[in-house]
């Protein structure tokens, strides 16, 4: 499956890592602008966006990151995008995930870490690529159709062995399907551990109004859709 990357930052020393890392393995567009990146976005498929969160946009928003992000989703996009920030907070994570974000990353990050992210969304848009349902499914029944063109020469062993084969790659597409379950169950978990840690850091901060109004906020915010 080839995957197609748009990397956008105004940092010139981490698009430079990035290509050298990455352009031996995935196809690689390179944005330094908001503009540049929505140029790409509007003329380009890409499959995973990587773009920094504070990234200056032609409206004077610093947070041209999260804007790229609602524009993919506002034209229904099909890529996923990784949020990275140098200002890791939890009220930041939870707005990249509400917003539609696959994953987000703090800076400065290892590129192992981002190697392992990466490598998550390609398994997973693998498993939801139409192309690779529609083969499994098509062996799984030219398989079936060929068992049975004989079935009345089959015997009981004959039998057994078929609805063995079956269970095994039905269980197989199962396992599949579990896979990309857990994905989603880790994301909604992450944001009830959120929504607890704010929840206690509202209670413990009753006497400070703008910490405690902060953490109502996070609470809310973390807690909304799960």
């Amino acid at each position: 499956m080839d995957i197609k990357i748009l990397i956008v930052d105004d940092d010139e020393s981490i698009r430079t890592l990035f290509k050298r890392i990455f352009e031996k393995t995935y196809k690689l567009d390179i944005a330094d602008s908001f503009e540049h990146a929505l140029e790409l976005l509007k003329t380009q498929k890409h499959d995973i966006v990587i773009t920094d969160k504070n990234l200056p946009d032609n409206k004077g928003n610093i947070e041209g990151g999260m804007d790229l992000l609602k524009y993919a989703r506002s034209h229904l996009l099909k890529c996923e995008f990784i949020i990275m920030t140098g200002y890791a907070t939890m009220e930041t994570a939870i707005q990249a995930i509400k917003l539609g974000a696959f994953d987000y990353i703090a800076k400065p990050f290892s590129f192992d870490s981002m190697k392992e992210k990466i490598e998550r969304i390609v398994q997973f848009k693998k498993f939801l690529s139409e192309k690779n349902t529609f083969h499994s499914n098509k062996l799984l029944y030219d398989e079936i159709l060929l068992k049975l063109k004989n079935k009345n020469s089959l015997d009981d062993d004959d039998i057994y062995e078929i609805s063995n084969l079956f269970d095994t790659k039905i269980e197989h597409l199962f396992k599949k399907q579990k896979a990309i379950e857990k994905i989603m169950l880790e994301q909604g978990k992450a944001l009830k551990e959120i929504a607890s840690y704010a929840r206690d850091l509202k209670e413990k901060m009753s006497s400070k109004q703008e910490g405690s109004n902060l953490a109502e906020k996070i609470f809310e915010r973390s807690t909304t859709h799960i």
